[in-house]
């Protein structure tokens, strides 16, 4: 089951209020990391390709400086040259697309399917509480509305899924649909999303220039991602890289003890929802998050007993993260799911 996330906001990096964080997981694809080419297993990518012509259809690892396709650690690639060199990457590697259905290629797996995917499985996410994805993405093509190439049917989602509860959908790229006159869904700029409503306009626009997008994830015990990129033509790029998962702080025995004796109930609500604690855990504060990062609601929480009851009924139907911070400072994320009949 996928969990579509609906949440409307404007800003470019969708970010909680953080302290220092600590990175507990990263993939930077500075090397052939890929298990599906026999690299070091940290990801899976079943259907990196090239089409064997030089600045022509593609997906997989580019090295920025020299802009060349690499399917394994080969001593040299193949040119995969965007419409408008991209800039501002991590490291010498990033993943990169361009007319991912293409069948025609001679390096790789080219299958013909209009999208490509990357996953990221069984990441430990024991040790950290407070959690935010971050990562950086672009596009190889910045012109303006009605000259781009980006149509409605070509999009970049990015889900995750926390011990196995079920895929959710936290980021989205879709282009501006009907930017110039109605009707006309095709040769748009491509944004990201907010409201992963399938039309970008109202979101950030991305250019050739990496910018950082980030989402908050439930705390747990395992992470799963997966990235999937739909480009179906030719000059339709996009690229990502420098993906991380930090923590707002790291758990150790009393913070587990903090984890494990905070429930919410019921879960999913239609709005009045129960949170419950065990008598030795002090609260001090509750702050509400959309999936996206954005805040909705705080409540003050020092005099609150064992239990305590609240109206969320003013949430719209959707996934949102409660975020409670005990008298010492410690931190715990919940993920609740408003359900409205």
């Amino acid at each position: 089951m996928i969990a579509k996330v609906l949440f409307f906001t404007g800003i470019l990096v969708l970010s909680l209020p953080l302290s220092a964080q600590t990175v507990i997981w990263m993939e930077d694809f500075e090397d052939h990391g890929n298990t599906a080419n026999g690299g070091a297993g940290r990801y899976t990518s079943m259907n990196d390709f090239h089409d064997g012509v030089s600045d022509d259809d593609y997906f997989g690892r580019i090295e920025g400086l020299t802009e060349e396709f690499f399917l394994t650690n080969a001593s040299s690639g193949i040119i995969a040259n965007s419409i408008v060199p991209y800039s501002g990457w991590n490291g010498d590697f990033y993943y990169a697309a361009e007319d991912v259905n293409d069948i025609g290629g001679v390096i790789g797996s080219p299958d013909g399917v209009d999208f490509k995917d990357v996953t990221f499985s069984n990441i430990d996410i024991s040790n950290g509480a407070g959690l935010n994805f971050y990562g950086l993405f672009a596009t190889g093509e910045n012109d303006p509305c009605g000259s781009s190439v980006y149509d409605g049917t070509d999009f970049v989602e990015v889900y995750y899924n926390v011990d196995g509860g079920g895929e959710v959908l936290a980021l989205c790229f879709n282009a501006d649909i009907e930017c110039n006159i109605p009707a006309d869904v095709t040769n748009e700029p491509l944004y990201m999303d907010p409201n992963c409503d399938g039309d970008g306009g109202e979101g950030t626009l991305l250019t050739s220039t990496f910018a950082e997008f980030t989402f908050a994830i439930p705390d747990g015990t395992s992470l799963d991602l997966r990235i999937r990129v739909r480009m179906d033509a030719g000059s339709e790029e996009f690229a990502f890289d420098y993906f991380r998962v930090e923590a707002d702080n790291l758990l150790g025995l009393s913070d587990t003890i903090l984890v494990n004796n905070i429930s919410l109930f019921p879960n999913p609500s239609n709005g009045s929802v129960s949170i419950n604690k065990s008598n030795d855990i002090v609260l001090k504060q509750l702050e509400i998050y959309s999936i996206i990062g954005k805040k909705v609601n705080s409540f003050n929480l020092e005099k609150m007993g064992n239990s305590k009851s609240f109206d969320f009924e003013a949430l719209s139907s959707g996934i949102y993260l409660l975020k409670l911070r005990s008298i010492d400072g410690q931190i715990v994320t919940k993920k609740l799911i408003i359900e409205k009949r």
